[in-house]
């Protein structure tokens, strides 16, 4: 009635952090992870990939930044995040950073210490670039 709907991406959770688990240093993926441990460390999609995702449990807890382009957060946050494409916050999540997105779903309970900051995706990616660009600690996945 309305045209066609459009088909929305689901992404193959590849890997898992799970709880109990701590991971020291920075966290660089493809397609999907999903955290219900705790992550030490910057979160990085590859930059090749426009659909990975990134989702942090109840129990999970990121103490670095994230640089993803779609996240869903119920757990802990300590740092900023950059989420070129969207960002979802459920309830019971805590946020203390900057929260850089193109579309935000917010649930009424969510807590951010920092701001929101809706930016235009040339924006963004330059300043996610600072993560991952040239001269960051970080180097890029090889493709195979």
């Amino acid at each position: 009635m309305f045209g066609k709907k459009k088909k929305q991406y689901q992404p193959r959770f590849v890997t898992v952090i799970g709880a109990g688990t701590v991971m020291q240093g920075d966290v660089q993926f493809r397609d999907g992870l999903h955290i219900e441990g705790e992550v030490q460390g910057n979160v990085l999609a590859d930059p090749a990939d426009p659909h990975a995702t990134l989702v942090v449990a109840l129990t999970g807890r990121i103490r670095g930044n994230i640089q993803v382009p779609n996240v869903v957060l119920y757990g802990q946050v300590q740092g900023d995040v950059f989420a070129t494409d969207s960002l979802v916050l459920k309830a019971a999540v805590k946020v203390e950073g900057n929260l850089h997105y193109s579309f935000l779903d917010m649930t009424a309970g969510a807590e951010v210490n920092g701001q929101l900051l809706r930016d235009q995706s040339d924006k963004l990616e330059a300043s996610a670039q600072k993560l991952s660009g040239p001269g960051a600690s970080i180097p890029p996945l090889e493709h195979s």
